[in-house]
């Protein structure tokens, strides 16, 4: 009878034990997962890549990186560069991007010139602060994306009609974009705002400027 109690107890050993370890395994897993949900991650692109990164007196590296949800003061240095410095807010889950680069105290780019990995981080970051800027102006002003608008044709009576529409920021523009309309064959200002308006856009949201550039005779 005893032998039998103490094969019982052996047995149920045998089976409670696997099963405690697994549920032990998967407790820690569902922690594990909920801290790295809690999380957020920090990615870090910087060039020079030896640069130092220091976060809140703690120096990183190019990366991603898991952090508590907050504020966070970084500094950007290297020896003969000039310093940057920022402020990120990180949220819980999310993936913010600090994708930066220094230039050089003296001005020049002796340095990337002399080290080929950096300079392909340079313009890695100078191309995504590119596309950036150019998808933060499309949002602001939408009719960038249909700009140059050329205008370049003959009507029935064959009487040829030349203007364009560009966008930019001329020392006249008293906005940081304007629209500029140049017009070659003359008498085009109001078409060329009809061509605006046709398209979808409202001429009270931009600022335009009129040009007339008649074609130079050819000598």
């Amino acid at each position: 009878m005893k032998d039998t109690t103490k094969t019982n107890r052996n047995l149920a050993l045998v089976i409670i034990l696997p099963i405690t370890i697994i549920i032990i395994v998967i407790i820690g897993l569902v922690l594990f997962i909920t801290r790295q949900n809690h999380l957020a991650t920090l990615d870090i692109l910087v060039a020079p890549a030896s640069s130092d990164i220091i976060i809140d007196g703690k120096t990183y590296h190019n990366g991603a990186h898991k952090l508590e949800p907050g504020i966070y003061h970084i500094e950007v240095k290297k020896p003969d560069f000039t310093t940057k410095t920022f402020t990120v807010t990180l949220s819980s889950g999310k993936t913010t991007d600090l994708h930066t680069y220094l230039l050089q105290s003296d001005g020049s780019f002796s340095w990337y010139l002399d080290h080929q990995d950096d300079s392909i981080l340079l313009t890695q970051i100078g191309d995504e602060e590119a596309n950036k800027l150019m998808s933060e102006s499309e949002q602001k002003y939408p009719i960038l994306s249909d700009l140059p608008i050329i205008i370049d044709q003959y009507d029935a009576q064959y009487n040829y009609t030349n203007y364009r529409i560009d966008g930019g920021n001329l020392e006249s523009c008293t906005h940081d974009f304007c629209l500029i309309i140049t017009d070659t064959t003359g008498g085009n200002e109001e078409k060329a705002k009809n061509e605006i308006k046709n398209r979808g856009y409202s001429l009270d949201d931009y600022e335009i400027i009129y040009h007339y550039e008649p074609i130079a005779p050819l000598e």
